[in-house]
């Protein structure tokens, strides 16, 4: 998930952003679709107050 604030402070690329994550998701799984998550049990989380996001996210394909 992608955090864009709200109300009067809303990023006004908030749109564009999302559509342009969903359209590079969508060209690699379908490029890659035995593309697999590994190492779930391992996550490291990212430390900072305003962004919440793993480090490393493995993947084998």
């Amino acid at each position: 998930m992608i955090s864009f604030s709200a109300g009067i402070h809303h990023c006004l690329g908030a749109r564009l952003a999302t559509a342009t994550l969903q359209i590079a998701l969508d060209k690699l799984l379908s490029s890659f679709p035995n593309l697999t998550i590994t190492g779930l049990d391992d996550l490291r989380w990212h430390r900072r107050h305003s962004l919440r996001g793993v480090a490393s996210l493995m993947a084998d394909y």
